[in-house]
């Protein structure tokens, strides 16, 4: 190989270093931002769990357990009614999910103390939840703000936001919203007969118990019992045996009289 050829050879090379060199740069000027905003977002990730985190323990907590504790402190300082209820809440959801090893107290306290964003939370849910648990954890704060039947402006704030940087949809969020309404409506509802049924049996009772003290029996009395102590009272205030007599007198036997036949009416009712 000559000296002539080497050198073109020599000349290649460094056409194609060049080249190559080029490329990498226009692909560092394209790329080079994203791949730095991806470390960023990262460390601001590893950040924002050492600023909630207090001992290595809470690690290895559940990730759902962990987002879902952030959030509703978040929502607790922005509206702080039902606050012990809603801890109550907070602390038995946590041991439905297996996620009791969180400290609740401490992370509640951190995020009462400092500014803690939402983006930043819902960042990390990206990164550490599926999809499906997103929605879950969106359903449960929902289920959270409306604890005390309101929702306010600051709450629906931080819902929208929470939305807005998980890519949940707004028509999801209306769903899940109208959808936790009827639940309540339902459950209201049901409470409601529930309550109404309380009452009559408690009223069914009561009137029960003074039909058998009316009648002089005891509740555990037989039929032919209550029969027999009935007819007995009428044959003593039937107002027919108050004919002629003075009026109080007989006003006094037919109501003495009807108040028996309704006391008798009412147990042999529920007699088979």
């Amino acid at each position: 190989m000559t000296l002539s050829q080497i050198t073109d050879l020599n000349e290649d090379s460094l056409e194609t270093y060049g080249a190559l060199t080029s490329v990498l740069v226009v692909l560092l000027i394209f790329f080079g931002p994203f791949f730095a905003y991806y470390l960023y977002s990262v460390w601001r990730v590893r950040r924002w769990e050492n600023s909630i985190l207090h001992r290595k323990g809470d690690r290895n907590a559940h990730n759902f357990g962990l987002a879902y504790v952030v959030l509703i402190g978040m929502l607790l300082k922005q509206d702080p009614r039902e606050y012990a209820a809603k801890s109550s809440f907070i602390k038995k959801s946590l041991q439905e999910i297996s996620a009791n090893t969180i400290d609740l107290d401490n992370i509640l306290q951190k995020i009462h103390q400092r500014d803690v964003r939402v983006k930043h939370v819902a960042h990390w849910a990206n990164l550490r939840l599926s999809e499906v648990e997103r929605e879950e954890l969106m359903y449960a704060l929902i289920e959270i703000v409306y604890m005390d039947e309101t929702l306010i402006r600051k709450e629906m704030s931080l819902l929208l936001d929470f939305v807005k940087y998980t890519h949940i949809s707004k028509r999801d969020l209306e769903s899940m919203m109208a959808s936790h309404k009827q639940r309540l409506a339902r459950e209201a509802e049901e409470e409601r007969r529930e309550e109404q049924k309380k009452r009559r049996e408690s009223t069914l009772a009561y009137r029960r118990e003074k039909a058998f003290q009316i009648l002089g029996v005891s509740p555990f009395a037989c039929h032919d019992e209550i029969k027999k102590a009935y007819r007995e009272l009428v044959k003593k205030h039937h107002p027919d045996l108050f004919y002629g007599k003075d009026a109080s007198l007989r006003e006094a036997a037919e109501s003495r009289f009807i108040e028996i036949q309704k006391a008798y009416d009412l147990i042999t009712s529920n007699i088979s």
